[in-house]
């Protein structure tokens, strides 16, 4: 797979700025309502997830990258949103419904990430009040999520992560030194075989047949080793950081020829997407990261991006606009007019399955047309075709074998 680094940049900055672009047309916009002004509406589980406020650090990138307001006003109101979720104590909870607070340390990175790399753009008093709430979010994860703690390994790997991002950003000898005890951690959790181990409750639970909690294609290569080379390198623990990079060479054994991630065994396989898992951060970063040093690693970041689709700015016959169906199965805006009858419809490009657009939607969501299968039946006389998203559907879930 040859492609040149201009054409890698050009691909991957597309590729953020159409899903950024998505988020802001899904933000709800109810001035004076702080319940849900700012939040995004999930148009698959018609819900607000309570951890979409995690997309200020790719807004606040798309802000300084392109000098477009849109981007900054977006993670200004997914800021002020997520006060929703905010507890008195300085954790975050997982959703309105869900009392769960160690996620608190994916958005600590973010917004540590994006006040670190791009906090020139904000004014005196808002960079403060993000750093108020970022401090005590770290507090929080100091106090909390710490050797003690009953959770999978993946927190202890994160909160590495952050509490490394933390200390240096606010120069905290406490964080840092807790940062090094949870990498040590975790350091002692790699097989003889190279595998991170401990995804699963105790960590270091062995079965009857002498088998321990492995996820090696879903959390391990796509949140914890990830978080850990990430420490590594914001820590300069160079012991810490050969531990890990050969242990992620390890796990490369999982990756398919076509840069999709094996995980069918992984202890988390009912999050497993094929190209990752369904709730993690992905590998492309640190991959490419590691890229520099040896290829095979900038190889296996290329692979797996390139599972995601193009986008395509020419217009489709069957709709006559620049709508992409993009990853997670949302087109953008354009025209969403139903496909002329002497012309195919488009294909997903997940599913490869014919694709409608929902009525009375300004932007639109994939959705496929299911045939007689689980998720929906044709329509026929004096009934509606029952259209499902790409992602929910049956057809979606047995056609991943036939992606090229």
């Amino acid at each position: 797979m040859i492609i040149t680094k201009n054409e890698l940049r050009s691909k991957i900055f597309h590729l953020l700025q159409a899903w950024c672009d998505e988020l802001i047309h899904l933000h709800i916009s109810m001035p004076g309502n702080t319940d849900f002004d700012g939040a995004i509406l999930c148009p698959a589980c018609k819900v607000i997830h309570g951890r979409c406020h995690d997309a200020i650090y790719p807004m606040m990138y798309m802000a300084d990258a392109t000098g477009d307001q849109k981007y900054l006003d977006a993670a200004k109101k997914l800021f002020r949103w997520g006060e929703n979720m905010l507890c008195d104590d300085g954790g975050l909870y997982n959703d309105a419904q869900s009392t769960w607070s160690g996620i608190t340390v994916f958005n600590a990175v973010s917004l540590c990430d994006a006040l670190k790399k791009h906090g020139h753009l904000l004014d005196a008093q808002t960079k403060r009040e993000w750093e108020a709430r970022l401090l005590r979010m770290g507090d929080w994860l100091f106090k909390n999520l710490r050797l003690g703690m009953r959770t999978n390994i993946n927190y202890f790997a994160t909160n590495c992560n952050a509490m490394a991002l933390l200390g240096n950003y606010f120069d905290r000898d406490d964080y840092r030194q807790l940062a090094h005890e949870l990498a040590h951690h975790c350091m002692k959790h790699i097989s003889e075989n190279g595998l991170l181990f401990g995804e699963g409750q105790p960590n270091d639970a062995v079965s009857e047949k002498g088998c321990t909690a492995i996820d090696m294609g879903g959390y391990n290569v796509e949140e914890s080793l990830p978080s850990l080379c990430r420490y590594a390198m914001e820590s300069g623990d160079k012991e810490a950081f050969n531990v890990f990079v050969d242990s992620y060479r390890a796990h490369l054994e999982f990756m398919l020829p076509d840069g999709a991630w094996d995980n069918s065994i992984g202890t988390r396989a009912f999050k497993w997407t094929y190209w990752g898992s369904r709730t993690s951060d992905g590998c492309q970063e640190v991959l490419f990261h590691l890229g520099k040093q040896d290829p095979v690693f900038a190889d296996a970041a290329l692979r797996n991006s390139a599972l995601q689709p193009d986008t395509d700015p020419e217009p489709r016959p069957c709709c006559g606009a620049a709508a992409v169906c993009i990853c997670g199965g949302l087109r953008l805006p354009g025209s969403f007019a139903a496909a002329p009858a002497d012309k195919p419809a488009c294909l997903c490009k997940r599913c490869r399955q014919p694709k409608l657009p929902l009525p009375g939607t300004a932007g639109g969501v994939c959705v496929c047309v299911s045939s007689g299968n689980a998720a929906g039946q044709k329509a026929g006389a004096g009934r509606r075709a029952v259209i499902t998203p790409c992602w929910l559907s049956r057809t979606a879930r047995s056609s991943r074998a036939r992606w090229p």
